[in-house]
């Protein structure tokens, strides 16, 4: 009892960064620390099936990262394109070489914009743009000052504690915060051009990331056309864990934090990337909700090569209801690789992460 009770106290020491609104939608870089990073990701759908993803991650002397990538449904012909290889050198603000994110009203809106060289799954380049605009439709989620904290400090409860744990713990510090909205505008890959209208989850986390201590996790977060929004996260590091949080979002805005939700374990049982499965969930509130999840195909992004991150296009029902997202799964590449069932069908196009930077840049000259 009394170690649960210190560790709620370590857990709610670390609830208040202190930033502004305008201060956190900005871009943090701490250049004097070896791991920092800032990420600020996009990822939506829609009931068609059309579907994209939009990633900056900043992380100071390392190189950046960066995706985007859109797919369109099949009444479309099931084009899937994005970027041959990194776009440029990092600039002020939220912007990587041609591709940029500009926050136009902090908390309400964010535009995507992207001019130049894409490729489709086949290898095939054309010219080609993304002209995108968020508008939320829903109230920022922060975890430092939202989320139920006490499945946090279970999870650090239940583990021997030392001097190694605790400073592995304060690694972990990141300011992270999630928010529900639209994702509208148009994308253009040579001739082919469309208009998009995603139901989609934005985040940015920024402090420090430090992927060698993961061991797995998932990221479960979408929307219904009503308005109904999730996420659920559960992780598990090399000396501690799983932990879990997220939340639920109701079409008013209100939020409820997770209190409880179906073992990482139970989740990815059999394999370390499944094609679908189910979650139960119980809230602050007293709510209880089922979340069933289906991989719709998957996006080409596979991480640094030792922690692996496979990003699914999600489809859900959430409570019965239809919803649209992201399911992503990562994993230690020594410790679960043979537990990945890959797609059969999709063969990733070159990409920043596909092969790793040089090799992406190559494969423009």
């Amino acid at each position: 009892m009394l170690k649960r009770t210190l560790a709620r106290l370590l857990v709610s020491r670390q609830r208040d960064h202190g930033f502004s609104l305008a201060e956190l939608e900005s871009k943090h870089v701490d250049r004097s620390k070896p791991n920092t990073n800032d990420s600020s990701c996009f990822y939506g759908g829609d009931e068609a099936g059309n579907a994209g993803i939009f990633r900056l991650a900043f992380r100071g002397s390392r190189m950046p990262e960066c995706w985007l990538d859109v797919r369109l449904a099949k009444e479309q012909g099931g084009l899937r394109f994005g970027l041959p290889a990194n776009p440029g050198p990092e600039r002020d603000g939220h912007v990587l070489g041609d591709v940029s994110f500009t926050c136009e009203e902090p908390g309400k809106r964010w535009r995507i914009r992207y001019g130049g060289p894409l490729t489709d799954a086949a290898g095939n380049l054309a010219s080609g743009e993304v002209d995108l605009l968020f508008s939320a439709t829903h109230p920022i989620f922060d975890y430092a000052q939202s989320t139920d904290r006490r499945m946090v400090a279970e999870a650090l409860a239940r583990e021997r504690w030392s001097r190694s744990f605790f400073e592995k713990v304060r690694e972990l510090g990141q300011v992270h915060y999630e928010q529900f909205g639209k994702l509208q505008g148009t994308a253009r890959f040579g001739e082919t051009a469309v208009r998009l209208d995603l139901l989609t989850t934005r985040d940015h986390s920024f402090g420090s990331r430090v992927w060698a201590g993961w061991d797995r996790h998932y990221f479960l977060s979408g929307m219904t056309p009503a308005g109904e929004g999730f996420t659920v996260i559960a992780v598990r590091y090399d000396f501690c864990g799983p932990i879990y949080a997220g939340f639920t979002c109701a079409p008013d805005g209100s939020h409820d934090p997770i209190v409880h939700c179906t073992p990482l374990e139970e989740v990815a049982r059999e394999r370390a990337w499944p094609e679908n499965g189910s979650v139960e969930l119980r809230t602050r509130s007293g709510q209880r909700h089922t979340l069933e999840f289906r991989r719709d195909g998957h996006f080409p992004y596979v991480g640094d090569g030792t922690y692996l991150m496979k990003e699914g296009i999600g489809r859900f029902r959430f409570d019965g209801k239809d919803a649209f997202g992201l399911c992503e799964f990562g994993f230690d590449k020594a410790k679960y690789e043979k537990a990945i069932a890959e797609p059969s069908s999709a063969e990733p196009h070159p990409s920043v992460l596909q092969g790793g930077p040089e090799e992406a840049r190559r494969s423009l000259s």
